[in-house]
């Protein structure tokens, strides 16, 4: 008998899919209201290297896989704290 494929998947998601386009209104609504100076590109870029350096972490020391989720909430975390406590530059 041979072997029955129940599903298929594939780690597409910064490969095919524009996630920075699709989260940026709401990035920028959320921002508008935390930090209206904050360059919402850049927000996501950083929100991004440290999701994907969590993720790194996790690996070279070992650890028990922490779901993508949690890695998300963590980094948005981070990134929030990091931009709440920023004040904008008045020259």
């Amino acid at each position: 008998m041979g072997v029955r494929i129940k599903a298929i998947t594939f780690d597409v998601f910064s490969a095919l899919f524009d996630w920075e386009s699709s989260l940026r209104p709401v990035v920028k609504s959320y921002l508008s209201k935390l930090s209206p100076t904050t360059d919402v590109a850049l927000f996501l870029k950083t929100w991004r290297e440290k999701q994907l350096s969590y993720a790194q972490i996790d690996t070279i020391l070992g650890k028990e896989h922490t779901s993508f989720l949690a890695l998300t909430n963590k980094s948005r975390k981070e990134v929030h704290a990091l931009y709440s406590r920023s004040k904008p530059y008045v020259g």
